[in-house]
């Protein structure tokens, strides 16, 4: 949390936040996530779907969620210093940790392989990716590319987290139903009259 009373105090001002691009909310400044600012663009929606934007951008949180939880964000690096129960000179993961291993595996899986690259580096590792700018159409294809794998990518985490939004198929009544020959009497007695 940053407070904004005053430079001299050490904190920041309600101006220098604004100038880091800070955003205010309930009181509080915090730094826009890359998915929100995408949001914020209309990145999200290039690909027209059942998932809102909202929907979209609560899938990439859940992915991050999982990929923060898995301890994929940092290395993991051992102390030396501590004393050792056990003699392996690996930590075992806590089984919460394996089931977010276990969660964002299955939900990479899931994606394409331009999509978990576009995916990845938006949700997971909060970075925009750098497109270069080698001719102006070139340019504006590439990132229409990406605004396209980014949509379709969260349209999937969608479909993965939530599952498909399918419509019941009609029931075909055949020959092969139990109870399809009952009361053929009756109906040849109807058809004879």
């Amino acid at each position: 949390m940053i407070k904004t009373t005053g430079a001299t105090d050490g904190y920041i001002t309600p101006a220098e936040a604004k100038r880091k691009g800070l955003t205010k909310k309930d009181g509080v400044y915090y730094k826009r996530t890359v998915l929100e600012k995408y949001r914020d663009k209309g990145w999200l929606g290039q690909v027209t779907s059942q998932y809102s934007d909202d929907d979209r951008m609560v899938a990439g949180l859940r992915l991050a969620a999982d990929f923060y939880k898995a301890g994929y964000s940092g290395f993991n690096c051992l102390d030396y210093e501590k004393p050792r129960v056990e003699s392996s000179p690996l930590f075992d993961p806590s089984p919460a940790v394996l089931d977010a291993r276990d969660r964002y595996g299955k939900a990479i899986a899931c994606l394409t392989r331009e999509e978990v690259f576009a995916v990845r580096m938006v949700c997971c590792l909060d970075e925009e990716i750098k497109i270069p700018h080698l001719r102006d159409d070139q340019y504006k294809n590439d990132l229409e590319l990406l605004k396209r794998y980014i949509s379709t990518g969260l349209n999937r985490l969608c479909e993965h987290y939530w599952g498909k939004i399918r419509m019941p198929r009609p029931q075909i009544v055949g020959q092969a139903t139990v109870n399809f020959w009952d009361n053929i009497e009756d109906y040849y007695k109807e058809i004879g009259k």
